[in-house]
């Protein structure tokens, strides 16, 4: 118990240190306006990744994970060719993608563990062919680690949202008794927080690409981790911990494809964080704010339902309908009422 309390200490220390001396270096600077999706009003470095990275990995000597060391060789590749792409800008999505296979791929022959089933009996039956079992679980990690750099948008939102996935995971490993999961989840959670002291409210730094990446591919990896090791745990209930931003990142490739007939890769500012921000509040921190409590609501709710998959999948279900709704409402200006929800 001392150990896992001097990792925590440890971890959360490095990270909220290295976050302050990060934020205070012109490294690989975000620069207002440059994109449609940049809406933190000041330069600010894109190192937070980073500074989890090196917190949370030497934390984690004092508790001796080393099985969890695997998982940081996994992610290396994307996380570094991430580094890259914030110094440099000049590293194309599909390059991005394909890295983020190999990743994922390193993963599994590290682990041995895949998206065996779904609980679904069709679908269950195709992942009964191996190929297609490992083929879907890297194409499902690497749409995670994408769809929390997408909504990496608001001070706070990505790094929160990763947060609550970590302390929601650990609880469930608790509960089904696996205490590796269990610290190394709770040392995450730690690192996280270090770095959202130094980002939220203001933006003194940013999670990055390499940020948004490395907590993406730990929350998918972790989920994956929790599921086929355990199969009390239902798979669906780390997908809804993840719902929001995959199917963020799935309704804007419908958005770009089917009604603006362009590009999916192609960057714009009509997430619904952007939107929300931009037509009702105003207010960036606010705005992390808002979404945090929904997704807080659906992770619990989640939780207490975690070995019931289609009570899982009715939730899923039931965020979609609610997503779209909202979306609409707020292209046509008529959620009006969000601007009560900043005062929560």
């Amino acid at each position: 118990m001392i150990v896992v309390v001097v990792s925590l200490i440890v971890t959360f220390a490095l990270s909220f240190l290295l976050s302050l001396h990060y934020s205070k270096l012109r490294l690989a600077q975000d620069r207002p306006g440059s994109e449609p999706q940049k809406i933190n009003p000041k330069r600010s470095s894109r190192m937070g990744g980073v500074a989890i990275f090196i917190g949370v990995l030497i934390g984690m000597l004092p508790a001796k994970l080393f099985c969890c060391f695997k998982l940081f060789l996994s992610v290396l590749p994307i996380f570094l060719v991430a580094i890259y792409e914030d110094f440099f800008k000049s590293v194309r999505p599909s390059v991005r993608l394909s890295i983020s296979f190999l990743s994922s791929a390193i993963f599994i022959g590290l682990y041995g563990e895949y998206i065996r089933y779904v609980g679904l009996p069709i679908f269950d039956s195709l992942l009964r062919i191996n190929f297609f079992a490992l083929v879907f679980t890297i194409f499902a990690i690497a749409g995670v680690v994408n769809a929390f750099n997408i909504i990496d948008g608001l001070n706070g939102l990505s790094g929160g949202i990763a947060l609550i996935a970590f302390i929601f995971l650990g609880m469930a490993a608790l509960d089904v008794g696996d205490y590796e999961l269990l610290t190394f989840c709770i040392i995450l959670s730690f690192g996280i927080l270090g770095f959202l002291l130094v980002n939220y409210p203001g933006g003194r730094i940013l999670l990055g690409d390499n940020g948004a990446y490395l907590i993406g591919f730990l929350v998918a990896a972790c989920s994956i981790l929790l599921v086929y090791r355990n199969n009390r745990v239902s798979p669906w209930y780390p997908l809804v911990l993840v719902f929001y931003p995959v199917f963020e990142t799935l309704f804007s490739m419908y958005r770009r494809i089917v009604v603006k007939q362009k590009t999916p890769l192609e960057a714009d500012f009509l997430h619904l964080h952007s939107l929300i921000y931009r037509r009702y509040i105003k207010e960036n921190p606010d705005t992390t704010k808002t979404i945090l409590f929904g997704y807080l609501l659906s992770s619990a709710a989640a939780y207490f339902l975690r070995y019931h998959t289609y009570a899982l999948l009715f939730l899923c279900l039931l965020y979609v309908f609610i997503y779209v709704l909202v979306y609409i409402r707020i292209v046509h200006f008529r959620a009006g009422w969000i601007r009560k929800l900043r005062l929560l």
